[in-house]
């Protein structure tokens, strides 16, 4: 059995990292931004990104992954957003991200999709944004040993790096 461990930072403009695990072992990891768009977030009625709101962060939680919906590689706008290799779809279970789906957040997704100008991530509506190879590798292990569950937290981080409060 696979699952996704996710760690944020609390500052969500930077990113944190997606750890694909199985048997308690990680496999590998990668960068991934949980930070919504400022002004989709506003024009949409949530100007702090509040993560419990639509259109805010990424909420903490945990989640069901429903499986992985594919990209429609002839739009190019879908490409451009998502990325060609399919979104995984999660559904929120507990803790805070239970708290948003009763609060109307639906749509939350793991995928690619164009890079910024300076290479980095780019924010999205609400989901969380990984590397176009990242999401490959991770719907290819799908494909081979379904990933169930994706449990995303909140950490201290120091250079990018994950660290231990004290």
């Amino acid at each position: 059995m696979s699952w996704v461990d996710v760690r944020l930072p609390h500052d969500r403009s930077q990113p944190g990292r997606l750890r694909l695990m199985t048997e308690g072992m990680a496999l590998w990891d990668c960068p991934a931004l949980g930070k919504a768009d400022n002004a989709g977030a506003a024009a949409h009625g949530n100007p702090t990104r509040d993560p419990l709101r639509p259109y805010g962060d990424l909420p903490t939680g945990t989640y069901a992954v429903i499986g992985v919906s594919p990209v429609d590689r002839g739009d190019a706008e879908e490409v451009d957003r998502f990325g060609p290799w399919g979104k995984m779809v999660l559904d929120p279970e507990g803790g805070p991200a239970l708290e948003a789906k009763r609060n109307g957040r639906y749509g939350l997704l793991i995928h690619g999709g164009r890079l910024s100008p300076a290479q980095r991530l780019r924010p999205t509506y609400g989901c969380l944004r990984v590397t176009d190879p990242a999401i490959e590798q991770i719907v290819a292990h799908h494909r081979a040993d379904p990933i169930t569950r994706c449990l995303v937290t909140e950490e201290v981080f120091q250079n990018g790096t994950p660290q231990e409060e004290t």
